[in-house]
């Protein structure tokens, strides 16, 4: 064999080796310490801030696995009696130019489905299924296409011009911009489950919300009206340049609960529509109720609109968009009391724990060294895809802020698994020496950087012989050898046992 194949082909086995039992430890590690943290764990929770029906901010903290038991407070921490049937002032979170910024992870951001593809039902009898379908080539046709829930059969296809059974040309499709500020240009009030056929919620009938069998699409002509259940289309709004919108709920005078006749017979539903630089309120007939204009500074990020009456509203600007306003970084959010002209009446920064995974946005240097105990791994993770994460999450402007914010949180895990790498490689040294094998610092490099898997690897990438001492130095040997390496001696043959066969 080729001196270059006598390393090749073994070294690369051993690297498919160790990237198959890392991902196995991996796997192991992390279902045992998530395990552990359920079972043994304190209880997750969360925090967030939601807005009584008269505006008031309240601190909702959940605890427990599925946050089934809930608490409230003041935003000073005071806590408060309130029920679970109370009435949130609902809000509409609406995107600016610069988009939504989504707490996901950047690999997340890829494909959004919730763009390309969502299910909708009219509750007909019997139903049919109607899907939003966007196309990702250009020029990105969109329209609905239904499926008779019985049959399964298509019956046929929903554009800008109403209902048709031919699949609709490109001028008669929606004509959605290839950008927006918001990533979810279709509004209703059906729940989307991605995994099962569209589902009509009861709840969104009655009074005066929008029924759930009416779905807005946001296009360049402004937002049409799409009637599932007449198959029929209109210009519900002709308001220019919509970046996003909305269902909200208008406030009330005093706090309610869910149960309580006035909610039902008085609290009425709306849609927040934003511009660049106002929101509107429209009802669901499409007629203006209230105009807001967004204060200045806050005209390009996201936040969330509260409508609490015609002349007030409540701006809630979440981390993220409060760190491209301030450019610095914070993890408080800021609620913004204004009124129709955009003037800040009132203003209030908070901080609040937020659902449990927005902790676990970023890597933990000593769950990581576990998880993947080699300094190649480590190396990667403190000093490519931390900053990479710091970055996408607005923690850090720049990769090379991010990259001494990382060294200086995992440089002690990272020298605690290089110093353990050392170990597998002097393991491994201690091996080859004793074998006599060659491309000893071939195999040292490999489980230094490779780790414990890559020790693992070296271990079973080959059958490992017997050792036999050396009749002449005494050093054990392996039993293929026909000389020794210590002494350089022939070893004798083995003794006949009576068995042999000579050809």
């Amino acid at each position: 064999m080729p001196k270059r194949n006598a390393i090749v082909q073994p070294l690369l086995l051993a690297v498919i080796l160790a990237l198959g039992f890392a991902v196995v430890w991996a796997t192991l590690v992390v279902w045992v310490s998530e395990m552990a943290r359920d079972y043994f764990g304190p209880p997750r929770c969360y925090e967030n801030v939601v807005l009584r029906m008269d505006g008031t901010p309240v601190i909702r903290k959940g605890i427990g696995r599925y946050n089934e038991n809930e608490s409230y407070f003041t935003l000073e921490g005071k806590p408060l009696s309130i029920s679970r049937q109370e009435a949130w002032l609902s809000g509409a979170f609406l995107a600016g130019t610069k988009g939504d910024p989504s707490y996901g992870l950047p690999w997340q951001k890829v494909n959004h489905w919730d763009e390309e593809l969502a299910g909708f039902n009219d509750n007909g009898q019997p139903m049919t299924y109607w899907y939003w379908l966007r196309h990702a080539e250009p020029p990105r046709p969109a329209y609905f296409v239904g499926f008779d829930s019985v049959s399964k059969r298509c019956i046929g296809y929903l554009g800008r011009r109403g209902f048709q059974a031919e699949q609709p040309s490109a001028a008669e499709c929606f004509p959605v911009p290839k950008a927006k500020g918001a990533r979810i240009v279709t509004i209703s009030n059906q729940f989307q489950q991605w995994s099962n056929e569209p589902w009509y919620p009861p709840y969104s009938e009655g009074g005066d919300r929008f029924p759930g069998w009416l779905v807005y699409v946001l296009t360049d002509d402004g937002i049409i009206e799409v009637d599932l259940l007449k198959r029929s289309t209109r210009l519900f709004s002709n308001e220019p340049g919509v970046l996003s919108a909305h269902y909200v709920s208008r406030g009330f005078p005093t706090p309610l609960t869910t149960d309580s006749p006035k909610y039902r017979s008085e609290v009425k539903q709306f849609m927040a529509v934003r511009t660049k630089d106002h929101v509107l309120v429209l009802d669901s007939q499409g007629k203006l109720a209230s105009r807001f204009a967004i204060p200045a500074e806050y005209r390009e990020v996201g936040f969330s609109f509260h409508f609490l009456s015609d002349k007030a509203a409540v701006l809630q600007i979440f981390p993220l968009a409060l760190r491209q306003v301030l450019s610095e970084h914070t993890n408080a959010s800021r609620l913004l009391w204004i009124d129709t002209a955009g003037t800040i009446v009132r203003q209030r920064d908070f901080s609040a724990r937020g659902w449990y995974f927005y902790g676990e946005q970023f890597l933990s240097p000593w769950h990581t060294s576990y998880t993947a105990p080699a300094p190649l791994a480590m190396a990667a993770a403190s000093m490519g895809l931390q900053p990479w994460l710091y970055v996408s999450w607005s923690e850090e402007p720049t990769f090379a802020n991010g990259l001494q914010r990382s060294l200086a949180e995992f440089w002690p895990a990272l020298l605690m698994i290089c110093l353990f790498g050392g170990l597998m490689a002097w393991l491994c040294y201690r091996r080859q020496t004793r074998y006599g094998l060659p491309w000893t610092k071939t195999w040292v490099m490999f489980v230094f950087l490779g780790g414990f898997p890559g020790l693992v690897a070296y271990h079973v990438h080959r059958r490992w012989p017997a050792l036999k001492p050396c009749p002449n130095c005494g050093r054990p040997l392996p039993c293929d050898r026909d000389s020794c390496f210590s002494c350089g001696r022939e070893l004798p043959a083995p003794a006949p046992k009576g068995i042999e066969v000579f050809a």
